[in-house]
């Protein structure tokens, strides 16, 4: 199967075809390779040399005509393909929500899917979580985040109640405990025992893949996001984020890296991971072909 993926300006899926499937070290390129699969990347102009197509929800990021026009584009273009398609949605709703609103569920992928779509997880690769030597940490609490006001203020209730908190961004934050950018994510974790990772939004689910990130760092992880978020997989590797459960952390900190060894050391990982991804998309632009030959 020729599979064309509409280059976006934002993010593009084809860059990852460099990492590793699995803990194989087997190359995404090469699994794909051997399934049968030719993974391009091009614009619309490009679609009739292809037998199938992937389309990312367009960005209307900041808003206006352009994006508008954009988003209408490509939903068009889907339709009039006549080919099996797949649309991932890799942003919040709220960033692309027209693509949300004119997409068919049924045809999508989504990391905020609300109660239409179906649910994929963000991939990334496999880490041992390095748990035996996590006291050997600074006990200190990191936040590596972009400023945003929920996290601010949560940041300032933590400092009142005399919290350590050192916190990592591109943009400074308002606060002294900003410490710049974190260059390395995984060099910057390793350094401490706890770290707090927020959503950039709290609704329809969406989940990416920093708490993952968090947990195969080996941090003992307080994670703010959508209320009505299921990961049960998930069970007991981090703590819901509160006041409450920051204070308490020593208390709750033996149960939870007990857990993200478990995690890591089983298949259970294997939700975020790269062959998980590909076969949801692949599987379902199989899915789309076989129903339009019917």
């Amino acid at each position: 199967m020729r599979i064309l993926e509409i280059l976006d300006r934002t993010w593009n899926v084809h860059d990852l075809l460099v990492r590793g499937i699995d803990e194989s070290g087997e190359r995404v390129s090469e699994y794909l390779s051997s399934q049968g699969i030719e993974w391009r990347l091009g614009d619309l102009d490009d679609i009739r040399s292809a037998e199938a197509l992937l389309f990312k929800g367009a960005m209307i990021y900041p808003p206006g005509p352009r994006n508008v026009t954009r988003s209408v584009h490509l939903e068009l273009m889907k339709r009039i393909s006549n080919k099996p398609y797949v649309t991932l949605f890799g942003e919040p709703r709220e960033y692309c929500w027209l693509s949300y609103d004119l997409c068919d569920p049924a045809k999508a992928f989504s990391v905020a899917p609300g109660k239409r779509m179906n649910r994929i997880f963000f991939p990334s690769y496999w880490a041992d979580p390095e748990v035996e030597s996590w006291e050997k940490r600074e006990d200190r609490i990191c936040w590596i985040g972009r400023p945003m006001g929920s996290r601010i203020r949560a940041a300032k209730k933590l400092i009142e109640e005399g919290i350590e908190l050192d916190i990592y961004s591109k943009r400074p934050w308002p606060l002294e405990q900003w410490r710049g950018f974190a260059l390395d994510e995984m060099e910057i974790s390793r350094q401490y025992r706890y770290r707090i990772v927020f959503e950039n939004e709290w609704t329809n689910k969406y989940h990416s893949e920093k708490l993952f990130n968090s947990i195969k760092y080996g941090c003992v992880t307080f994670y703010g996001s959508d209320a009505s978020l299921d990961l049960p997989q998930l069970k007991g590797a981090y703590s819901p984020y509160s006041l409450e459960n920051v204070i308490r952390r020593d208390e709750l900190a033996p149960s939870i890296l007990s857990n993200i060894k478990q995690f890591m050391f089983s298949d259970s990982w294997k939700m975020y991971s790269m062959k998980t991804f590909f076969d949801a998309l692949i599987n379902k632009l199989k899915e789309d072909a076989r129903e339009r030959k019917a």
